[in-house]
């Protein structure tokens, strides 16, 4: 049987704790943004009481449009993006510290040998093939943490809003870019520029279609409430498990 740490639930604790601090988190990253927006809206308004509708919109293009336009997008996707790195990194961080307590009862080489790695792959590799966890009942959560780990890369590594579709992939990174597309689309993160590819397609460049990507707030509960029923999963399968 597993030791205390599982049988009494306390790493669960542990990582219950941690992940009520992001879901605070995603409350007070929406409430401010909103309270932002709200108040540069109302200042707004203020400022055009005694103005014709015509001199409104006029003065909103010039003084307002940019700023309005940032909180409402620019700045919040730049505070999602961190989000959805943090979480992942205590996703892994977290993933790591269940296989080595798992090692301490297990005492395998093969622990270290092939597996002790900062990496959700190691470590689900090493829960499900040497420990023998049942993948069958992760399956669902972690296809949908696999897509995670695309997006969190795309995001270290690259960091655009726009992705291309490569239509005839010739090699791995082409199949990998569509791969990593593929997860955007999952969650409805990305939307096809259909003006600019109308015009590739007029043009014949169409091997590649332009694709706008955006973290949604949606996003950032969605993949958090897939985190702790991940964990909720492998802690309840790993409290009884037999070492």
């Amino acid at each position: 049987m597993m030791n205390n740490v599982f049988t009494r639930g306390w790493i669960k604790l542990s990582i219950d704790w941690g992940l009520d601090g992001f879901y605070n988190y995603i409350d007070e990253m929406e409430g401010i943004l909103n309270l932002q927006l709200e108040k540069l809206v109302k200042e707004y308004k203020d400022e055009i009481k005694n103005l014709s509708e015509e001199q409104a919109e006029d003065f909103y293009e010039y003084n307002y449009a940019d700023q309005v336009n940032y909180l409402k997008d620019d700045f919040p996707n730049i505070l999602r993006k961190s989000f959805v790195t943090s979480l992942y990194s205590f996703l892994e961080q977290q993933l790591v510290k269940v296989c080595q307590e798992v090692h301490k009862v297990i005492q395998d080489d093969s622990y270290n040998r092939k597996y002790n790695r900062s990496s959700i792959f190691h470590s689900y590799k090493y829960l499900t093939e040497e420990v023998k966890v049942d993948s069958d009942t992760l399956n669902e959560t972690w296809s949908k943490i696999e897509k995670l780990n695309k997006i969190r890369n795309h995001l270290v590594h690259n960091g655009g809003d726009t992705l291309n579709k490569i239509k005839d992939p010739k090699n791995k990174n082409d199949e990998k870019n569509n791969e990593t597309l593929d997860a955007f689309i999952y969650y409805n993160l990305a939307k096809e520029d259909k003006k600019y590819n109308e015009f590739l397609i007029s043009e014949n460049k169409a091997h590649k279609l332009k694709y706008d990507i955006k973290i949604s707030s949606d996003f950032c509960e969605e993949i958090l409430n897939i985190t702790r029923e991940f964990f909720d999963t492998l802690t309840n399968l790993l409290k009884d498990h037999q070492a």
